[in-house]
C-alpha cells in the first residue's frame, strides 16, 4: 500500500481518499482507527511494534495535549525503534517524508486537540 496523506485538519485526516475522524494507527500495510484517547497506552501500539519499525511517530494532537507515558516510550525503545513525538500536523509530514525515504515507519495520530 502506498500511503498518501492528502489533507490534515483539526478532527480529520484524509489518507488514500478515506477520511478518518478519530485516532489512527498507520503501518506499512494499512491505516486503521483506534480508540480516541489523551493518554496513549501500550496496547494501542502492540501490533505496530510487532512489525519491527525503524521509527515510531506519535502525533500528540494539534495542540499537543496527548500524554505519552514512560511505559510507551520504554516499549518503543526496547523494540529498537526511534521515537518521534510531535504535534499532529508535523508528525504526519515527518511520516510522509520518512516513508518516501524508504524508512520502515509506523505512526499513531491523535486527530484533535
Amino acid at each position: 500500500m502506498k500511503t498518501v496523506i492528502q489533507k490534515i485538519e483539526f478532527g480529520n485526516v484524509i489518507i488514500n481518499g478515506k477520511r478518518y475522524g478519530c485516532d489512527i494507527l498507520i503501518t506499512p500495510d494499512d491505516v486503521r482507527e483506534t480508540e480516541k484517547t489523551h493518554e496513549l497506552d501500550t496496547h494501542i501500539l502492540e501490533d505496530a511494534i510487532l512489525r519491527e519499525p525503524e521509527i515510531v511517530i506519535i502525533g500528540i494532537g494539534f495542540n499537543g495535549l496527548v500524554n505519552v507515558p514512560d511505559e510507551v516510550k520504554t516499549m518503543i525503545k526496547n523494540a529498537g525503534a526511534d521515537l518521534v513525538i510531535k504535534k499532529t500536523p508535523e508528525a504526519l509530514k515527518d511520516f510522509q517524508a520518512l516513508l518516501k525515504q524508504g524508512k520502515k515507519v509506523v505512526a499513531w495520530i491523535h486527530t484533535t486537540c
